[in-house]
């Protein structure tokens, strides 16, 4: 609920904040019940980690081709590729998160990128 807060405050100030509605609640429950208003120009997933997999699921069928699909703190701060590995996360965390920006870099799908800040950040346009 604070960073519903904070979303809606700074949306707020913009002229295309009324444009955007921000679901707050387990990230699951809140994607059943937005699947009915879609399709979607965006996803952005900054969840449980290890949900990653279930969250891209959901943004594929929910996302119309052109949009977005950005996954933030995507590098599990170097953990994916075996630096910088946080001990808290689990080997299933690390595996969910490789498997989610694999799918995201596949070219028959996605346009994407992935943004090298410490944490990551991984956007994909869908193609289809």
């Amino acid at each position: 609920p604070r960073h519903q807060a904070k979303a809606l405050e700074t949306l707020a100030q913009s002229p295309a904040g009324a444009k955007v509605e921000v679901l707050c609640g387990d990230a699951l429950e809140t994607m059943a019940q937005a699947a009915l208003q879609g399709p979607y120009d965006m996803a952005f997933i900054d969840a449980n980690k290890a949900g990653y997999v279930d969250y891209l699921n959901w943004a594929e069928k929910n996302v119309r081709a052109g949009g977005l699909i950005v996954g933030d703190n995507t590098f599990l701060w170097g953990a994916v590729w075996g630096e910088g590995a946080d001990s808290s996360l689990s080997e299933k965390t690390v595996a969910v998160m490789r498997e989610f920006n694999a799918r995201l870099a596949d070219p028959k799908n996605y346009n994407s990128t992935l943004i090298p800040t410490a944490e990551g950040l991984t956007v994909g346009q869908k193609l289809n």
